[in-house]
């Protein structure tokens, strides 16, 4: 049989490049936006050096209103997109109960089948809550996403377009990594703002009239959220100077970043 140039195989190697993610058991489909962020996103990684082969991590501040994705590299992370969050609901302080408009704060984890590209909300990604620490503390609730829409009940409301981007990089990044680390801060924990937020006071003219009657003392703003907020700076702490995120477990009810409990029981 006579041998085709092997021009004529250039249609299937297209078709090949052009093979859709699947998610959660389901296909994104080949529409023009979707090729379109998909080019722009493999030539931002090439321009910076780097691969969604590699690990994958996302930090998220709510006060912030800041979602980044860092990419691996040579053994560290480095930053490759910065997202603006169209909005979240509720206040600074962990979620609790199932209907309290409440965002999470902590340490959270994207599998495959947290994937979901035909959301009611564009598309949508679940950040994982409840994890092990909030079911430890009895906190209910569930299906907290990364979605699009910029409309939010609780979750993290991103535009469509923005969306779109975040989603291809995740979907991607779950072909080569099980897991990808979603971690959840109230601000950016700089000493400072840890300082600033820890001791702002009560906003409410009627809690910080009672407060003020003899006896009483104006109460801390944030004061129940001081413990778990400790614990997040350590892992934001340890990956600013690593440059690796941290390993985290839940011991007691508690997180606790497995590297430095293992640097103290040396």
């Amino acid at each position: 049989m006579k041998k085709q140039p092997a021009i004529m195989h250039l249609p299937i190697l297209l078709s090949l490049l052009l093979v859709p993610f699947v998610s959660n058991g389901q296909a994104l489909p080949e529409k023009k936006p979707y090729i379109t962020t998909k080019r722009k996103i493999m030539m931002d990684l090439t321009d910076a050096g780097l691969s969604l082969k590699n690990g994958l991590y996302i930090r998220i501040f709510k006060h912030d209103r800041v979602l980044q994705i860092f990419v691996e590299k040579d053994g560290t992370y480095r930053l490759f997109k910065v997202y603006p969050i169209c909005r979240y609901s509720g206040d600074l302080g962990p979620k609790k109960k199932q209907g309290d408009r409440q965002a999470p704060e902590g340490y959270y984890s994207i599998m495959k089948h947290h994937l979901n590209p035909n959301s009611d909300f564009y598309k949508a990604v679940n950040v994982g809550y409840p994890n092990e620490y909030d079911r430890s503390h009895h906190y209910t609730g569930s299906a907290i996403m990364i979605h699009g829409g910029c409309s939010s009940i609780g979750c993290f409301a991103m535009s469509d377009s923005i969306m779109m981007e975040l989603y291809f990089i995740v979907a991607a990044g779950l072909q080569h990594q099980k897991v990808i680390p979603v971690h959840i801060f109230p601000f950016d924990m700089s000493d400072r703002n840890m300082e600033k937020f820890m001791n702002m006071k009560e906003d409410n003219d009627i809690t910080n009239t009672i407060n003020s009657l003899p006896g009483k003392e104006i109460g801390y703003k944030y004061a129940d959220c001081i413990g778990l907020w400790k614990t997040l700076k350590e892992g934001f702490d340890y990956f600013e100077k690593n440059r690796i995120p941290p390993k985290v477990n839940v011991v007691n009810g508690n997180y606790v970043i497995a590297r430095l409990r293992e640097k103290a029981d040396e």
